[in-house]
């Protein structure tokens, strides 16, 4: 059990550590919000969008700038993580 919890663990400090730049990220938004409001997180950070998600408030997107995952955060994401993690939940876009 303690192992388990020590992967899962490791798992989740991976999956929300910074990403390097021009790295995919997942980018979550209020979910009851505009349907645009995370392609405008996005436009504002000066990132550009990779793929949509089936869910409207999280959207894959990208860019070459170090300071991307702050500046997402500085426009209003609630969450950036790497795709990844939820690569099944968030296909079918």
């Amino acid at each position: 059990m303690v192992l388990f919890s020590i992967v899962i663990s490791a798992v989740f400090a991976a999956a929300f550590a910074s990403p390097r730049p021009g790295a995919d990220v997942a980018v979550v938004v209020w979910p009851f919000g505009p349907a645009s409001r995370a392609a405008e997180v996005i436009a504002a950070a000066e990132g550009s969008i990779v793929m949509p998600s089936r869910l409207g408030w999280i959207i894959i997107a990208q860019a070459e700038r170090p300071d991307f995952v702050a500046a997402l955060y500085g426009a209003g994401a609630l969450v950036v993580f790497d795709p990844r993690v939820a690569a099944g939940c968030l296909s079918g876009g």
